[in-house]
């Protein structure tokens, strides 16, 4: 009997073992269910987060790429529009040199016109100047030489006329004027007064010397100057200077 309730006491635990087995194994199988379901819904949810982040990722690539494209778009905006602008700068350095060569040119051209012109007007008017010159000094020497030929004839029955204390007097006062002497002229006043002898520098030294007032000397230092300048005249000057100065 006892060993009849033995193997009953024996049954009785190996299935109570039994049953707390299954009764663990049933807790297991969920466990295990419960955690498979959270791996899934972990793998699930990182799986997500891997698709967002490679979205993120791409749209930055994609934003970066296109701000990278519209800077080297700009950049070469930037490249062409400083090309454009040195030619430009370039074609107008080009226009403006070719302007001011083509304004110098005028400007030479219309100076050397100028200088042409001028040339020839002063030509023009030198020729004329000599021409008058000459005429005036030919007329000046016929307006001497008949004045001078005028006075001499005149004085000369005066001269002859005069009283003997005057007669006497007069000599003395011929020779202290033919006598004049300039320093620094070699040529005495009687040489000079020839054709041959002629100097109108040397006269008019004489000239400034003597004693005849101021409008006298200045008539005859004309007289004298325009001698030198026209030949035919020296002898009508000779006459006007030898019956100023008293000279023989």
């Amino acid at each position: 009997m006892s060993r009849n309730i033995i193997v009953a006491m024996a049954v009785v635990v190996v299935a109570a073992l039994g049953w707390i087995a299954i009764d663990r194994m049933g807790d297991a199988r969920e466990e295990a269910a419960r955690i498979e379901a959270e791996t899934a819904a972990a793998a699930a949810a990182a799986e997500e987060e891997a698709a967002r982040l490679a979205a993120e990722a791409e749209a930055e690539a994609a934003r970066l790429a296109e701000e990278a494209e519209a800077a080297a778009a700009e950049e070469e905006a930037a490249r062409l529009a400083a090309e454009a602008e040195a030619a430009r700068l370039a074609e107008e350095a080009e226009a403006a040199a070719a302007a001011a060569e083509e304004e110098a040119a005028r400007l030479a051209t219309e100076a050397e016109s100028a200088v042409d012109d001028a040339a020839e007007t002063a030509s023009e008017a030198v020729d004329g100047a000599a021409t008058a010159l000459t005429e005036g000094a030919t007329a000046v020497g016929d307006a001497v030489e008949g004045a001078v030929e005028s006075v001499v004839e005149g004085t000369a029955d005066a001269v002859e006329g005069v009283t003997e204390e005057v007669a006497t007097e007069a000599p003395a006062a011929e020779e202290g004027t033919a006598e004049v002497s300039v320093e620094g002229t070699e040529a005495s006043l009687d040489t000079l007064l020839t054709p041959e002898g002629f100097d109108a520098d040397a006269l008019i030294a004489y000239v400034e010397q003597s004693d005849m007032n101021a409008l006298a000397k200045t008539s005859l230092k004309a007289s004298i100057e325009a001698a030198q300048n026209e030949p035919a005249l020296v002898e009508g000057v000779i006459a006007q200077v030898k019956a100023r100065m008293g000279a023989e």
